[in-house]
């Protein structure tokens, strides 16, 4: 006999008590004419206990079927499966965890009865606690079914009680969908006719920290997402309408089709060149008068000529009277320009964008999704753009502050290698601004990171369709720009790695702001602190060795961030690091910036030697003075060391007791790139020019037979003491490996000392009287 509805129930890892409950409340209906099916969605579904339960129910009711899956379905294919099995008039599903008021099925038939078009009827819901106690009712079920409304918000149909014809004339539930079949099954019933109404809670939803749509909330949005776009080109709509989607809030939006401007954001130096180069391809308009390429950005800036100079004027002006920092950037140590600019700004800006829009439409605006312009001053000053622009979206890019400052030290403008402390003010300042405004303005922006971006261009793609439903064909955008991304474009360190813990113990403010971009990042790098950053300095990040093989003398006068380069590095490359003894040898440091670095390294655990300022040459004897290991390692703060010192180079001193010296090749970075090639040490040469940098390995007790480094000099010591051991005797071994990475700065203290002519001629005289040798100048 058939019955007149038939309940689906799909059982995937619920508790007994909830089956239970769930299917005495379908027992309990008024309405006596149904059918009852349950299956368990895979092998894994159910327990012995569970089993048992409902083959009790099965034994007892002959209206109870029970049906064992044999395979996992997911949700939505399980439901699936049940329903072809179903010849009844009516259909119900009803998910395991959730219970029908006794009168739900009796109401549903009475009003579709009425209603003899309606393919389906829905009901309000009360929500309720795991332990099944009511809590109220639920707001997303309470209104009636609208056109289109229910494109844009998700509603719960719950107690859907649907015509079985109308379901085969649909075609059921797509598999495809996971966490949002019933939304896409509702959707394409409501095309057929519009569907009923009952204004009374007919459901119990229960709400649980383990249920589906809990544990996967962004997930199910999205899928919700994809179903409402298929009902927006199903419905006719997509030529005039996109709709627009917000994961954070789980926000659909449904816009009229139109061409939007738009901002590429980001510090400078962070890969907003290439992110804008990858949307001129993906059909945006960003200038037709651009910054032509140079150097330090061979591919192009992509930035409006008109833009990037209005907005130099506007914050130099308005930071004009600062003696210090960088006003052409917006920053000052003092202060910085306001995010919402300057009343005096408005016209000008006006002007700006009516002229991009003319020069945008005269090019044929018909050819692109979005207009608008990149330059990373703009980031600074977004929310001003956004009152001009009400209808602005931007896209966004970060970097983390290590690779931020490696990229700025590479640009041919000196000043970032002269003051190096700007750097981390600047990417703290461009980041926060960011980042607050898409916190503000989640539907406006989309975030990636620079590493992951450089990864996954293609990724944009998706992001944009997701988010702004811009309809790329991802297939044939890929190719256009899949050429941009050259190989170390965007160089990175790459994680898990000790300058991420270095920073945190040192920046713990800077780090927070990296993770909050993480955490809020449509494409993120994945970062998320193992520590906890407001007690780092409480645990110790480096423990000195109790019998070291080697010692790192690190010597160091008002450090930046740079140091802390200089020490990931021997984290980084160290085969073991419980043999390496670092020894940081602090010359009078005076500036309160560098102290904190000092004094956080120290709580750290790093050996700091506190000395009064007496130069390169003392600093250095002042530790290696007090270097357990026989083996030494000079290394300057701004400088990195590669593994071939620590390892091979190590492995080959300790094993080769004869020889006094090892060195090797270095790569120089900064100013210029350059590989800088030695080769075995030459005696006449190493009289012309010093071939061996202070960073080289050696016996500690070398330098004790060198009576230890001349302190007389300021400058050229490292020289003066190849020349000390050639004189009395060493056999050097030759590295042909790129052993460490040297930084070219125009005012590190040797390009200071080669500017003093005078200083320089006093230094080459004393050398050539020292060591009885025909020395000459450098320059």
């Amino acid at each position: 006999m058939t019955a007149k509805v038939c309940i689906g129930i799909s059982i995937y890892k619920q508790p007994s008590l909830w089956i239970k409950e769930s299917i005495n409340s379908v027992l309990n209906q008024t309405e006596k004419d149904w059918q009852l099916l349950i299956r368990t969605d895979g092998p894994e579904a159910i327990q012995d206990k569970q089993a048992a339960l409902l083959a009790n129910y099965h034994e007892h009711s002959s209206k109870i079927k029970l049906i064992i899956g044999a395979e996992r379905l997911g949700t939505f294919g399980s439901y699936k499966e049940i329903f072809n099995q179903c010849d009844s008039k009516f259909l119900v599903q009803l998910d395991a965890d959730d219970t029908l008021a006794a009168d739900a099925i009796e109401k549903g038939i009475e009003m579709l009865a009425i209603k003899k078009e309606s393919p389906f009827v829905y009901s309000q819901a009360m929500l309720m606690c795991s332990d099944g106690i009511s809590r109220e009712l639920d707001k997303r079920a309470l209104r009636g079914w609208q056109e289109h409304i229910d494109i844009v918000q998700f509603i719960y149909f719950h107690m859907r009680l649907v015509r079985t014809s109308s379901y085969h004339k649909i075609g059921g539930y797509d598999e495809k969908y996971q966490l949002a079949g019933d939304y896409d099954l509702s959707l394409r019933l409501a095309e057929l006719a519009q569907p009923v109404h009952i204004a009374e809670p007919l459901y119990n939803y229960r709400i649980h920290n383990d249920s589906t749509s809990q544990k996967k909330r962004i997930s199910t949005h999205l899928e919700a997402v994809e179903a409402a776009r298929a009902a927006l080109h199903r419905r006719g709509l997509a030529k005039s309408f996109r709709l627009n989607q917000t994961p954070d809030n789980q926000t659909i939006t449904l816009e009229p089709l139109m061409v939007k401007p738009l901002l590429v954001a980001g510090m400078h130096r962070s890969g907003t060149s290439l992110l804008a180069g990858c949307l001129s391809q993906l059909e945006v308009f960003l200038g037709d008068q651009l910054l032509e390429a140079d150097s330090d950005n061979p591919d192009g800036y992509n930035e409006d000529i008109a833009i990037l100079e209005q907005q130099c004027e506007w914050f130099q002006n308005t930071l004009s009277d600062s003696e210090n920092g960088w006003p052409d950037w917006g920053w000052t140590p003092g202060r910085s320009v306001s995010c919402l600019g300057q009343a005096m700004w408005h016209t000008q800006a006006q002007l700006l964008i009516r002229n991009l829009v003319n020069r945008f439409k005269s090019i044929g605006e018909n050819k692109y999704l979005a207009w608008g312009w990149k330059d990373p001053r703009s980031t600074l000053i977004i929310p001003f753009w956004n009152k001009h622009l009400a209808e602005l979206i931007v896209v966004g890019i970060y970097r983390a502050p290590w690779d931020a400052c490696d990229a700025l030290m590479r640009v041919k403008y000196p000043l970032f290698r002269s003051n190096p402390v700007f750097i981390l003010p600047i990417w703290n300042l461009y980041n926060n601004r960011l980042i607050d405004f898409q916190e503000a303005e989640p539907s406006k922006c989309i975030v990636v990171n620079a590493h992951s971006f450089a990864l996954n261009p293609c990724k944009l793609i998706e992001l944009l369709n997701s988010r702004w439903d811009w309809r790329l064909q991802e297939d044939e955008y890929k190719k256009r720009i899949e050429p941009l991304i050259r190989k170390n474009r965007l160089k990175t360190i790459q994680l898990p790695d000790a300058i991420e813990d270095l920073y945190e113990l040192v920046y713990p403010e800077y780090m927070k702001l990296y993770q909050r971009l993480e955490a809020r990042a449509d494409l993120g790098a994945g970062y998320k602190s193992k520590n906890d950053l407001d007690n780092l300095a409480k645990q110790k990040l480096y423990k000195i060795p109790a019998q070291p093989i080697l010692s790192i003398i690190i010597t160091t006068y008002n450090p930046c961030h740079w140091i802390l380069e200089a020490i990931a590095s021997i984290h980084r490359h160290a085969e073991d690091i419980n043999r390496v003894e670092i020894i940081i040898v602090n010359d009078g440091t005076n500036e309160p910036e560098s102290i904190k670095i000092l004094q956080k390294l120290q709580m750290g655990g790093y050996q700091i030697i506190n000395q009064q300022n007496s130069g390169l040459s003392a600093a250095r004897n002042c530790g290696i003075a007090l270097a357990r290991a026989e083996i030494i390692l000079p290394l300057d703060d701004d400088n990195r060391l590669l593994g071939p010192y620590l390892n091979k180079g190590l492995n080959h001193m300790i094993e080769n007791h004869n020889i006094d010296i090892l060195y090797g090749d270095k790569m120089i970075f900064g100013a210029i790139d350059k590989l800088i090639r030695p080769g075995p040490m030459n005696y006449d040469e190493l009289i012309k020019v010093n071939q061996i940098d202070a960073c080289a390995l050696y016996r500690k007790q070398l330098w004790r037979d060198c009576g230890g480094y001349d302190e007389k000099l300021k400058a050229l010591e490292d020289w003066d003491f190849w020349l000390s051991a050639l004189i009395g005797g060493l056999t050097a071994s030759y590295l042909p490996e790129t052993c460490f990475e040297y930084r070219i700065r125009e005012d590190s203290m040797l390009q200071k000392h080669l500017r003093d002519r005078e200083e320089h001629y006093e230094t080459i005289n004393y050398l050539r009287n020292k060591h009885n040798l025909p020395i000459s100048y450098l320059i």
